[in-house]
């Protein structure tokens, strides 16, 4: 059997050294610890200030209104123009659509359960500019549905165009009358 007296004996220099040691291999490993980071640089960025300016004819309404069952293809036309800095896109949008009872020659009465006209219900509108279409059904259909993304550049003109026609409108629709407001956004 081994000397039970063969271990070294703990003495206060050899626990100072391991307690030295531990804490050099501690501040060692704390340096392994260092956060990582990087850092990108953008360049080629610019934020330009400008205004969008859109005209109509020099005006800033255009008045469109239907009447009579009779009414055969119509279309109204005006300018739209940029007079902005920047380029823009152009939306149209059918609002304020009111529907009336007319002064017809024959007596007719109030057809309609709204006291509004027929009229509405047979009434197809379009909007386009130039050659590109942005709205087209019947009137009660488009109302309220802002379409269209059509460029626009600074300084540029383009026509637009609102049609209407009556489809199939009864004899109740004689001389009822319908009014609506097209508002062009540019944006």
């Amino acid at each position: 059997m081994a000397d039970d007296n063969d271990k070294s004996p703990l003495t206060r220099r050899r626990v100072l050294g391991g307690m030295a040691t531990v804490g050099a291999a501690g501040a060692v490993g704390a340096g392994t610890w260092a956060a990582f980071s990087d850092q990108e640089t953008s360049s080629g960025n610019s934020v330009q200030a400008g205004t969008l300016d859109l005209e109509l004819n020099q005006e800033n309404t255009l008045s469109v209104s239907a009447v009579g069952a009779d009414a055969g293809p119509q279309e109204v036309t005006t300018k739209v123009n940029n007079a902005g800095s920047l380029r823009g896109a152009l939306s149209a949008k059918v609002a304020n659509v009111n529907s009336s009872e007319g002064q017809d020659s024959e007596p007719e009465t109030d057809t309609s359960t709204d006291n509004g006209g027929e009229l509405d219900n047979h009434l197809n509108v379009s909007v386009r500019f130039g050659q590109s279409k942005v709205l087209d059904g019947n009137i009660n259909s488009v109302a309220g549905k802002k379409q269209g993304n059509i460029d626009l550049p600074s300084g540029d003109t383009r026509t637009m165009y609102v049609g209407y026609d009556v489809n199939d409108a009864p004899n109740a629709a004689q001389g009822d009358e319908v009014t609506f407001d097209v508002i062009v956004y540019l944006e």
